[in-house]
């Protein structure tokens, strides 16, 4: 489902921004206080789908993968709809504008996994890596939730549409 390009094929385009993202994390030490649960809330059967458009898998050219609407500014509310609909890999980092939402934790907790949250003033205003386990990167452009329906739904098809080369 989701298009799944290796760090390498994104830093011919963004290298600045990735680069910081390659090294691993630090390890936490044993010692340290235990922090408080940032553990998100599963998806409930009630809610939505995420408003999400994706490439197909075979349009690997373009540097942006796909387009999310969120609901809200409030990214650690969003969240688990958008992974629910990434569900081809694990998550392991979201890299975001953070001029895009209000300040969420550095770290949240899925299930048993944690995903590293990761601020970045990027150029292109308004994205986000969503980085998975085996270093795979998608480039979502985030719509802002202010956005009226015509003008989102318009940047989403736009976002996925083929690129002239």
């Amino acid at each position: 489902m989701a298009i799944a390009h290796t760090f390498a094929h994104k830093t011919k385009a963004f290298p600045e921004a990735i680069r910081r993202y390659l090294d691993p994390l630090p390890e936490r030490a044993a010692s340290a206080p235990a922090e408080p649960s940032n553990r998100l809330r599963e998806p409930a059967a009630t809610r939505r789908p995420a408003r999400l458009r994706l490439k197909p898998e075979d349009r690997h050219s373009a540097y942006i993968d796909g387009a999310w609407w969120p609901r809200s500014a409030d990214l650690a509310t969003e969240l688990p709809e958008l992974l629910a609909a990434l569900t081809t890999r694990q998550v392991d980092r979201i890299v975001y504008d953070p001029d895009s939402w209000s300040p969420p934790p550095r770290q949240v907790t899925v299930g048993d996994h944690s995903i590293s949250l990761e601020p970045y003033r990027f150029r292109l205003r308004n994205t986000m890596y969503v980085v998975g386990a085996d270093s795979a990167v998608t480039v979502l452009r985030v719509i802002l939730p202010s956005a009226d329906r015509q003008t989102a739904y318009r940047a989403m098809v736009d976002a996925v549409a083929p690129q002239q080369e």
